[in-house]
Order: structure tokens, then sequence, then C-alpha cells
């Protein structure tokens, strides 16, 4: 369930949805606020500690499975509830990345995936703040 913050980040001309809410996730959601003024909503079935530590992404939990279509549906469903803008989607973790490759040509058509590493390099319609 989206909550409120949520949908405003993902209702930006630019946001971030990263799959897996670890510490590697939720530093990229840092550096992407900090270096690029993009806001990230960090996705998982449970949220951890880390959020409290490092509170850049707003979390949103998903459903607890490990069937991908029902994760792929809950990402389309994210990505069409909301005007048109960029989005990134990023694995955060190697469990998402596992479960998504399949689907990863569907995802494409809503998302533009990029890799922890590369998503600073890529040219896109970054917005700065201020």
């Amino acid at each position: 369930m989206l909550t409120r913050r949520a949908r405003q980040v993902l209702d930006a001309p630019v946001a971030c949805v990263i799959l897996g809410d670890g510490f590697s996730a939720r530093m990229l959601a840092l550096k992407l606020l900090l270096f690029k003024g993009i806001a990230s909503v960090v996705c998982d079935t449970e949220r951890s500690a880390l959020g409290l530590l490092i509170p850049a992404g707003t979390y949103c939990g998903l459903c607890p499975t490990s069937e991908g279509a029902l994760v792929q549906a809950q990402l389309e469903d994210m990505a069409d509830s909301f005007e048109d803008g960029v989005r990134f989607l990023v694995f955060g973790s190697e469990r998402f990345r596992t479960l998504m490759e399949s689907r990863r040509e569907a995802l494409e058509s809503r998302y533009i995936i990029a890799d922890k590493s590369s998503i600073f390099s890529m040219s896109a319609p970054f917005r700065c703040n201020g």
C-alpha cells in the first residue's frame, strides 16, 4: 500500500524505485537525493531498521511473495497510477534481481531499468533542487 509520501515521490517528474531495503539501497537513495535531486521509493516485503538510521528514500511495502508475477503487477500498478514521468527501477538486492530477471522486458515499458553503479552516468532529465 502506498503512503501519501510515496505517492508524492512517484508523482514527481523524475523518481527512482529501488527494490530491496538494505544498506546499499538506502545509500543509493541518499546519493540520488544529494547528487541528483531525485527522491526514491524503497520497496521491500519488510521494512528494515536502516530506514531509521538512513532516512533517505520513502518506504513502500510489497506483498510478501516469492512469485515474480505478483511483484511485477505491483510495480506496474505503481507506474500506471501516476502522471507521465521518468521512473527508474533499480534492483537493490540480489533476491529481487533474480526474481525479476525473467520479467525485465515487461517492466522496461514502464521503467528505465538501471544498475546501482551506472545510474549516475545515465543521461536522463535529472532535475536540480534549488
